[in-house]
């Protein structure tokens, strides 16, 4: 297949970009490789697992429509958004461009030319105001309060406007907090392993007793093939997580496990952002792709210890942070 990735220089929108090309399929990626975090660090990902094949440049570009005049794309994988929850203002207003304006003309585009799949990145964190546990794709969401929600939770409305006007089959996938190697360094595992290695010290927004779905990388890619290769109806959206919980301290004891360091914790006080505990209903995307194990958490931290052991020996990785 020929497929573009946006947000190819994200974390898993490499790792998704490198899967693909060893599968056989034919890519082309696109990141405009913003200064969220280190830029220096997104394109050492993207060099080290897709090599230099990376259109820099912003979506609303008039250079993106010509990718699609030019190119028969059967899939659009759209990853491209502004991450996290605490983005504060003004900063925050990058969430309007990056995750509305920039979803509604790469959909648009994709409808133009009559893309047969369009794949998206939403979020776990449109459940914020779920009743249901674990959170259900089939559940009524209402429009979430945060900022980032919001924009993902607007994603979804207009994706299934879209496909309701056109022959483009759009697939949103919420996903649960994400993690493995070259993972984003702005999340707490990362961040963590980091402070093991006496690059910082971490600080713990409340009592550590928040969970979250944690879903290794490797876990996630396989699962996003099969969606990008399934010849199926898809359902609109789908929950990519593993369906387990995991408090934030038992990240901590997990990551001291691996690294054989005890970790210095500074607690400070919450900052009401965060939902008390994700935890994804799987029934789904088993039923959609397949039923496949999970990695466990312990084996997930051990591989991104590893990596971030041999990559910290190369390159200056406290600048990443």
């Amino acid at each position: 297949m020929k497929i573009l990735v946006s947000g190819a220089a994200g974390f898993i929108g490499a790792h998704l970009g490198s899967r693909l090309e060893s599968e056989g399929h034919e890519c082309v990626y696109l990141d405009r490789i913003s200064p969220y975090y280190s830029p220096e660090y997104k394109k050492l990902r993207a060099q080290t697992l897709l090599g230099d094949k990376l259109y820099e440049f912003e979506i609303s570009d008039d250079r993106t429509e010509k990718l699609f005049a030019d190119e028969d794309f059967e899939c659009v994988v759209h990853l491209a958004a502004q991450p996290g929850v605490r983005v504060s203002y003004p900063h925050n207003l990058s969430y309007f461009r990056d995750n509305i304006e920039a979803f509604s003309r790469i959909a648009s585009l994709a409808v133009k030319h009559n893309v047969p799949k369009f794949i998206y990145a939403s979020s776990s964190s449109v459940y914020e105001k779920s009743e249901s546990f674990p959170f259900v794709e089939s559940e009524m969401l209402g429009q979430p309060t945060g900022l980032y929600p919001y924009t993902k939770w607007l994603n979804e409305g207009l994706a299934k406007k879209l496909h309701q006007l056109s022959n483009t089959k759009f697939v949103g996938l919420r996903f649960f907090s994400v993690y493995g190697p070259w993972g984003r360094p702005d999340m707490a595992y990362l961040r963590l392993i980091a402070a093991a290695r006496g690059q910082f010290e971490f600080n713990l927004n409340g009592d550590g007793l928040i969970k979250r779905d944690f879903t290794f990388v490797d876990d996630v890619i396989r699962r996003l093939i099969l969606l990008i290769e399934s010849e199926e109806n898809l359902p609109e959206v789908l929950n990519i997580g593993g369906s387990n919980e995991v408090s934030l301290l038992d990240l901590v004891n997990s990551i001291q496990r691996a690294t054989g360091v005890s970790i210095p914790l500074h607690y400070v006080d919450p900052d009401g952002q965060d939902i008390p505990v994700t935890k994804s209903n799987g029934l789904l995307l088993d039923k959609t792709v397949g039923v496949f194990p999970y990695t466990s958490l312990d084996e997930g931290i051990m591989t991104t210890v590893k990596w971030f052991d041999e990559i910290r020996q190369k390159f200056d990785s406290k600048n990443w942070f």
